[in-house]
């Protein structure tokens, strides 16, 4: 985070100059006190600005550094032809990119105490970036996705300056720029708020109560608002209304302390978990709040289930919290449907003092009863399964699902409305070779187990999806690493299994995910690796009972520099679905993001 100088009670402008079209803006500040204002951390760094000639700063104010900008080379002209020559065939050189238009109706949409956050129009006929402006210093370089940006961190009861311009290869637009406050803790905004500057329309937004949402189906968002430390591993749960719930691990910046605890994290002491609500049209509910409430150390690996009436629970790993330093072990928070706590953090694994538990997977019954899977690091590694309550209550003790001699890791629970739980792992033999696997039990009566081991040594990484019928789907990935596709399998009620037919044809990709509904379509996505960088795709299916009609393969990430990776996602019965991932901006930091899709895109294709 940048911190910039807050000026003292005397009123002290800033100056700035134009070059190349970019013209910057003039902040006078007044504050009693002299104290840091936080800026939010930017994609890229905040370039320092230039001063205006004759405008140097006085002796008591740090100076300005200039800003590097880089050598302009216009196309050169075209010679002229000789007289009576011969006109040449060859092609015309190309035309200079018009400079792009300055954003238009910029507002702002939300005056809160610590944050501001500003709207603008998107034209799609412009190939253009965004850059944006805090108190005449940029903080974002060439955002191109969503149309708005929160300014987070700020100071309560405290006038800025926000700017905006358009930029492509010809150069920036004019800025145009809004002045408004942040709110007084305690009160409401004021109202008075005005914008314009030279060769700009001058802007007066109407402040509203609370934000306008962020709609997931309009474009791709950012889901995560508060950026320290990083955001990653998402994972999204979703009832049959569509009503949806992203949890994350937010996470340190190790760059600012090189020893001892991380300073610069969300929750005070290394990883946190967090999560934000949302509706089904694809809008917030409320604002992104912890989940955890011990913070020391790391709290990783967040999963998450939802039953139809939108209560949920979350599942995670947490170091040291059971007072054995370096051990991590299972814990779960219970919310009910207006994501409220209910109750407090429990433990989920029992055997403490001994060794770790790692990697919990949850699925959850729709009348609220759930269960939890996760990798025991015994003296080999087996994996444990905890049934509960809808209200909690631990049903008897946890289940072992192991085989002599063998490491089972990567548990993936899935369940459908018959009741049966389908639990996919890898499995490993003494040798080293890893098989897909999976295990088949009623919800009420695990004994009665059906174990089955589906693939050779380069089918791995297992999920699962319920069917209608009381069956499942089985996804996995099949090939050697840098090409492998993914191949599927029907599994019968009574655990009977199909043969395997292809879903996603051969190429880089890795982690993928799947989900469906008993009673409706699928939605499988994962990443791939072209030119060196990873994004996200995904193809949709009809349903179980008719899995080779499916849509065309599409991308879903807009914005494709830097890695996008690590994608979840959920589907209703009527085929609305939402994708989430984690993904790098333009400093490299990571964000988590997600997207909404109605039934209606990406159709499906009849089988020919």
């Amino acid at each position: 985070m940048t911190q910039l100088p807050k000026r003292s009670s005397l009123c002290k402008p800033f100056y700035c100059s134009a070059l190349l079209g970019v013209q910057v803006l003039t902040l006078v500040a007044c504050q009693n006190t002299t104290t840091n204002l936080s800026v939010p951390q930017a994609n890229t760094p905040i370039p320092a600005s230039i001063p205006v000639p004759g405008s140097e700063p006085k002796a008591s104010e740090p100076p300005i550094p200039k800003e590097v900008i880089p050598e302009f080379n216009p196309l050169p002209s075209p010679d002229l032809p000789t007289p009576g020559a011969v006109p040449s065939t060859a092609p015309a050189p190309a035309l200079l990119e018009a400079r792009p238009e300055a954003p238009l109706n910029l507002r702002v949409v939300e005056n809160a105490t610590d944050a501001i956050t500003l709207l603008w129009d998107f034209d799609a006929g412009q190939p253009v970036s965004y850059n944006l402006y805090l108190n005449n210093q940029q903080v974002v370089s060439k955002h191109t996705s969503p149309n708005y940006y929160r300014f987070s961190q700020l100071e309560s009861g405290t006038t800025y300056t926000l700017g905006i311009s358009a930029t492509n290869t010809a150069g920036e637009s004019e800025q145009t720029k809004v002045t408004t406050s942040t709110t007084r803790r305690g009160r409401t905004a004021s109202g008075n708020f005005s914008g314009g500057g030279s060769g700009n329309t001058t802007i007066s937004p109407t402040p509203v109560a609370t934000p306008i949402p962020p709609n997931l189906f309009e474009a791709e968002r950012q889901i995560n608002t508060v950026s320290t430390g990083g955001q990653e591993n998402p994972a999204i749960a979703m009832n049959t209304a569509g009503d949806f719930v992203v949890v994350w691990e937010s996470g340190a910046d190790f760059t600012v302390a090189t020893s001892g605890p991380a300073l610069n994290t969300q929750d005070g002491s290394g990883k946190g978990i967090f999560a934000q609500r949302y509706n089904s049209a694809g809008e917030k509910v409320g604002s992104e709040f912890r989940v955890n409430t011990y913070t020391e150390d790391d709290q990783s690996q967040p999963c998450v289930a939802m039953d139809d009436a939108g209560n949920f629970t979350v599942a995670w790993q947490s170091k040291g919290q059971s007072g054995n330093s370096g051990q991590t072990d299972i814990y779960a928070q219970r919310y009910n449907a207006e994501g409220i706590a209910q109750g407090s953090a429990f433990l989920v694994n029992s055997d403490l003092n001994t060794h770790s538990s790692q990697k919990p997977t949850i699925a959850m019954l729709g009348n609220g009863n759930f269960l939890i899977a996760w990798e025991d690091l015994s003296r080999s590694l087996d994996i444990l399964v905890q049934r509960y309550e809808a209200n909690g209550t631990a049903i008897e003790s946890p289940i072992s699902i192991g085989v002599s001699n063998r490491i089972e890791i990567h548990p993936q629970l899935s369940v459908n409305t018959n009741g049966k739980v389908l639990l996919s792992y890898n499995q490993q033999n003494l040798a080293g070779t890893n098989r897909a696997n999976y295990s088949l039990f009623p919800f009420d009566t695990p004994t009665d187990t059906i174990s089955v081991s589906i693939s050779s040594s380069n089918e791995i990484h297992p999920v699962g999806v319920p069917s209608e019928g009381g069956g499942f789907v089985l996804f996995y990935e099949s090939g050697g690493s840098g090409n492998r596709r993914i191949m599927a399998r029907t599994i019968g009620e009574t655990g009977n299994i199909s043969s395997a037919f292809e879903v996603v044809p051969a190429q880089d990709l890795s982690n993928f995910t799947a989900m469906g509904t008993s009673t409706g379509q699928i939605i499988v996505s994962w990443q791939s690796r072209q030119n060196d960088q990873y994004d996200i795709f995904a193809r949709r299916y009809a349903s179980v009972e008719d899995i080779k009609k499916f849509s065309d393969i599409f991308q879903i990430n807009t914005y494709q520099t830097n890695q996008q990776q690590n994608p979840g996602t959920s589907i209703t019965p009527d085929g609305k679905f939402v994708v989430i991932w984690d993904g790098e901006g333009t400093d490299e930091s990571s964000g988590v993001f997600g997207k909404a899709f109605t039934a209606s895109d990406n159709p499906l294709i009849e089988p020919e």
